[in-house]
């Protein structure tokens, strides 16, 4: 017993112990169970407000960045529709809208067209009527379109400028509408409107996908007009009345509608969605348009996502170790604890990347960033900085941003733009001058956004600057370019007016028969010449077509060669006969195709030159021609029989008497007797001559074989005095008239002696063919060649014309084709009855 009461004792005290401890162990798990629970609970509640906080800040930031980068980039907008309204060719085009002074106006609108990358640019008259647009070749085109009814064009006609918002009635697309009134000089109100409409969707894309949640613009009405949501688009976010839904109708600002409710319920700053989702709600004016607002809606789970994470892995984990295993609360507390640490350690490591992200970002864009402290003193400099300006970053940093100006920039800097940024805590559009390591002088323009500490004291900048050096200078250049471009417009108007007024005298005084018709042939303008002719006048007759205002056989000879130019698109050269009031006129028409600048066909155009009495006179002089060449054959053929029958039997007798004479002297005097022989030579040589002379002048076989036998005794004579080939190639013709048979003898023979005389041909080929219908005389050389046009242009080639007209008098075609170095070809043909 007494050795079991030590170990009793010691064995109570031990139990004790163990349940003291037992109880400290419970009582500290319960109070770390309760610690626990409590310190969650206002870790959760804290990390909501906090997390609620700043995503209010950051929501507020956003919107104001969005609402600010939206104005800043509609201002550049309204600079430009005022530059478009003062320029000459604007003004010009809505004083006199010519073709001209339209097409210079939508050179122009197609330039700011391009440069600002916007749907359109057109200019209206004071009607409200497009008369010009940079898409008027697209489907949708604004020309000749009436837009009266919008307020843009009401304001600007009233002389104050306007941006307006709303769907296109043409095409159907949204878009902001800037419009500035155009001035003529010498009138005080407005006589047109310059438009530009800049695309809605390229303002989504760009400023609105980059950020969470969901923006809403909202018109007055509460319809939304821009969204990064497509769906909502002209949803309202409250219930609209029928006497507001058709006032927004009759507007046609926002379409015909329908404009449903979007079911959005909104109370204070916070928002459900149809759905049930809950958005924390931030609202803004819009600077540009009076009575609209900005709303951004941002989804309360987005917010809170990561906030119930850490509470369920701690509290999950602790509410079962209590349950079941209370001994070991430290230990998953500690586990618990080093799993924080761990997320912390990767939270900083998110950190670390987030800021590296941030400098690369900030070193690697390609823009000029920079800031400044209070003092005006560099605290941060960009890669890109340094790039452009050509310091190094130990150069600028710590020294005031001031001390790299020109004097002049340094002075409005310090005295009133810096002063000024660290009062409001932003500025933007503020131009300078920076002075360049190498000493060059740099274009800036400057905007710039200031960092707040806790009180909202502005305690640095974040500046972005821009060098406007090559766009300065690419502005100057297009200051140039306009002034001569409106040099040129002024030079190239007073040779239009020129022009138009020596057109207008041709077309007045002119002899000739003008007209000009559109496509559809119908009249669009006649000269005085056309109405004298046919009893009619200008204003008469146009938008009219032939058969409307002439006689029907003239009207349909008009119309058919009208349409033959028309179909093969080329000019064409017609003889058109007409009867007027008993008498006969012959009109020598020269029709052409007219063409747009596009190349489009779009009218005909006709000269006509009265011709009758050329007629007259071309008809008694080709009777005259033949008349003469009957009569030079005639008197030909007269001569040549005398020569042949009279000189020749002279010289015959008087060549037998010599013959006589020289017998008696060749025993008495044999000097005398050879003087008698020499003498006989040269009378036998004379009796050659005048056969050849007497051939020439008509050759005998034509009038009693025919033309085939004429034409084999005409190659032999020459054959006897040249060194030529000669081939004829030849097949049986019929009987043919004396006239055409001497008319085709006499072209042989002319072409023969050309290419003898002036090509130096060695062999030359005469075929002659009938087909049946028509005789064919062919002739062709191997000699040097010519050139035809120059031939029959200048003044000489009478052998030439001598055969045309030969062959005009018969009523044959002649055809001459040569050139140098390949010979020469004549065809003859005639049709044979």
């Amino acid at each position: 017993m007494k050795i079991l009461n030590p170990i009793t004792t010691l064995l109570e005290k031990r139990f004790y112990d163990y349940y003291k401890i037992k109880i400290i162990i419970i009582t500290l798990s319960l109070l770390s169970f309760v610690f626990a629970v409590v310190g969650g609970g206002i870790y959760y509640f804290k990390v909501k407000h906090s997390l609620l906080k700043e995503a209010r800040q950051r929501c507020v930031a956003v919107l104001n960045t969005v609402n600010k980068n939206f104005s800043l980039f509609l201002t550049q907008y309204e600079l430009a529709v005022k530059a478009l309204s003062r320029l000459k060719e604007i003004r010009a085009c809505i004083k006199e809208p010519s073709p001209i002074s339209l097409r210079h106006a939508n050179y122009v609108l197609d330039v700011f067209s391009n440069s600002f990358k916007v749907e359109a640019c057109y200019l209206m008259d004071r009607h409200g009527i497009t008369i010009a647009s940079s898409n008027r070749d697209s489907k949708n085109t604004f020309v000749g379109k009436n837009f009266s009814f919008r307020p843009y064009f009401q304001k600007a006609m009233q002389g104050h400028p306007y941006i307006y918002p709303a769907l296109g009635t043409t095409s159907k697309r949204r878009g902001v509408y800037f419009s500035y009134p155009v001035y003529i000089k010498g009138k005080e109100s407005p006589e047109g409107v310059a438009v530009i409409k800049a695309s809605i969707e390229y303002l989504e894309s760009r400023f609105l996908s980059r950020f969470p949640g969901i923006f809403f613009f909202v018109d007055p009405n509460g319809i939304i007009f821009i969204s990064n949501k497509k769906e909502w688009l002209f949803y309202t976010i409250v219930p609209l009345d029928p006497h507001t839904i058709e006032r927004v109708r009759r507007s046609k600002q926002m379409g015909n509608g329908p404009w449903l409710y979007s079911g959005f319920k909104f109370s204070g700053n916070m928002a459900q969605d149809p759905l049930g989702k809950r958005y924390l709600v931030f609202e803004s004016k819009m600077r540009l348009f009076p009575g609209w607002k900005l709303l951004y809606l941002l989804d309360e789970r987005y917010i809170f996502k990561n906030l119930h994470r850490p509470i369920l892995e701690i509290g999950g984990p602790v509410i079962i170790g209590l349950m079941f295993l209370v001994g070991i609360l430290v230990y998953f507390l500690s586990q618990i604890a080093q799993r924080e640490l761990k997320n912390r350690e990767k939270i900083e490591q998110k950190l670390r990347k987030s800021e590296e992200k941030y400098r690369s970002i900030y070193h690697n864009t390609p823009a000029m960033l920079h800031s400044i402290d209070r003092d005006y003193r560099l605290l941060r400099v960009s890669d890109y900085w340094l790039e452009a300006t050509g310091y190094e970053r130990e150069e600028v940093i710590g020294k005031r941003l001031t001390e790299f100006f020109t004097p002049e920039s340094r002075k409005r800097a310090e005295e009133f733009v810096l002063p000024y940024f660290f009062k409001k805590g932003h500025t933007k559009n503020i131009h300078y001058q920076f002075i360049k390591k190498n000493g060059e002088i740099m274009d800036i323009l400057l905007s710039c956004y200031g960092v707040r500490d806790a009180s909202g004291e502005v305690v640095e900048t974040l500046a972005i600057s821009v060098d406007m050096t090559e766009r300065l200078r690419e502005q100057q250049e297009l200051k140039e370019a306009k002034k001569e471009l409106s040099r040129y417009s002024r030079e190239l108007e007073r040779l239009v007016k020129q022009r138009s007024r020596e057109i207008d005298a041709i077309l007045r005084y002119t002899p000739s028969i003008i007209y000009l018709k559109n496509k559809d042939l119908k009249y669009r303008l006649v000269n005085p010449g056309f109405e004298r002719l046919f009893g009619v006048s200008n204003q008469g007759v146009r938008g009219k077509k032939d058969h409307e205002v002439l006689p029907c056989e003239i009207a349909r000879q008009f119309q058919e060669n009208d349409y033959r130019v028309l179909k093969n698109r080329s000019p064409s050269q017609i003889k058109e006969v007409i009867s007027l009031g008993g008498k006969d006129y012959v009109l020598l028409s020269i029709k052409f195709p007219i063409y747009n600048e596009n190349g489009e066909l779009e009218g005909i155009g006709g000269i006509s030159t009265d011709i009758t009495e050329l007629e007259e006179a071309q008809k008694k002089l080709k009777e005259l021609s033949r008349n003469i060449i009957k009569n030079q054959e005639r008197e030909r053929a007269r001569i040549a029989k005398e020569l042949h029958d009279e000189l020749g039997q002279i010289l015959t007798v008087l060549n037998m008497d010599a013959s006589w004479v020289e017998r008696r002297l060749r025993d008495v005097d044999p000097k005398g007797a050879r003087r008698i022989q020499s003498m006989k030579q040269l009378i036998d040589r004379t009796i050659d001559e005048v056969r050849t002379l007497a051939f020439q002048l008509r050759p005998g076989t034509l009038d009693h074989l025919g033309l085939i036998e004429a034409l084999e005794s005409l190659i032999a004579d020459f054959e006897k005095r040249t060194h030529i080939l000669y081939t004829l190639h030849k097949s049986p013709i019929p009987p043919i008239d004396d006239t055409t048979a001497t008319a085709l003898y006499r072209i042989v023979q002319e072409a023969i002696t050309n290419a003898i005389r002036h090509a130096s041909a060695q062999h030359i080929d005469i075929w002659v063919c009938y087909n049946g219908t028509h005789l064919e005389v062919r002739i062709k050389d191997d000699g040097m060649g010519f050139p035809v046009n120059h031939i029959l242009s200048s003044c000489g080639g009478f052998g030439i014309a001598g055969m045309q007209e030969r062959a005009e008098l018969i009523g044959a075609q002649i055809k001459i084709s040569s050139c140098p170095g390949k010979g020469t070809e004549v065809i003859c043909s005639i049709a044979l009855k």
